[in-house]
């Protein structure tokens, strides 16, 4: 009753942290280098505290939409949509994409760096693939392009602090 345990987004990535109720203070969990401790619960009498360690590896896939016909099979794992290729290969997780309107650029969010980073891609140039420096996504809300395919909006943090940001992938 004197302290509230509870997850948050810092850096991309979920951690825990301690909230002292008489002096406001927040103390964040050391992780030692692991990603998404999550969801904790502590025991009633305070003695003990458990908690998730998030440790799944998400990939994007691409399927051509072009004479889809197939029908969907009894084991989703033998869909179409299983068995299209990675659009990219890595060692961490790659999520939300949001491919903008000239279906050409692709904006995701990656860990692929051991720190979770916003990344663009030009598809049909595969030496495009880069990250945007010092800006760091949360990972709950994908880019919105614009309709010309020049900008996108990222929410996350960067210079100004946390907030939504307009995106030029050229620059």
């Amino acid at each position: 009753s004197r302290g509230l345990v509870f997850s948050r987004y810092r850096d991309g990535k979920a951690s825990l942290a301690a909230l002292d109720i008489a002096s406001g203070r927040v103390v964040d969990f050391e992780d030692r280098g692991r990603d998404g401790l999550a969801y904790p619960n502590i025991a009633r009498n305070g003695s003990a505290l458990a908690f998730e360690v998030e440790s799944s590896s998400i990939s994007m896939r691409k399927i051509e939409l072009r004479g889809a016909t197939e029908r969907a099979p009894e084991d989703s794992m033998r869909s179409a949509l299983m068995r299209s290729p990675r659009l990219l290969e890595s060692t961490g997780s790659n999520e939300m994409p949001s491919i903008a309107p000239d279906g050409r650029q692709l904006i995701f969010a990656s860990d692929r760096s051991a720190e979770m980073r916003l990344w663009w891609l030009d598809q049909s140039q595969p030496d495009s693939l880069r990250y945007f420096e010092g800006f760091v996504p949360v990972t709950r809300y994908p880019a919105l392009w614009d309709a010309d395919s020049m900008h996108a909006l990222a929410i996350g943090e960067g210079a100004q602090g946390m907030g939504a940001y307009e995106i030029d992938p050229q620059r």
